[in-house]
């Protein structure tokens, strides 16, 4: 009998979770078509920082190296 009841709650955990799957919303949204620009616009108010804010340092040797031809 104690087993019984120690399977109860994994039992009605279990249940809600099926129950969620088959009758939850599966709706999806669609994003944006991928030939679209996305723009930003930032008012007076809320500028975007052209300037580094807080500490900055930068140390030791930066290699960059171009791997194939460029592409756009």
């Amino acid at each position: 009998m104690k087993n019984l009841r120690s399977a109860v709650p994994a039992a009605a955990a279990f249940a809600i979770l099926v129950a969620s799957l088959v009758f939850g919303d599966r709706t999806t949204t669609a994003g944006a078509p991928a030939d679209k620009d996305v723009r930003v616009v930032n008012t007076a108010a809320e500028p975007v920082p052209v300037v580094p804010q807080g500490t900055l340092n930068v140390a030791g040797m930066v290699g960059a190296q171009q791997s194939g031809s460029w592409s756009r």
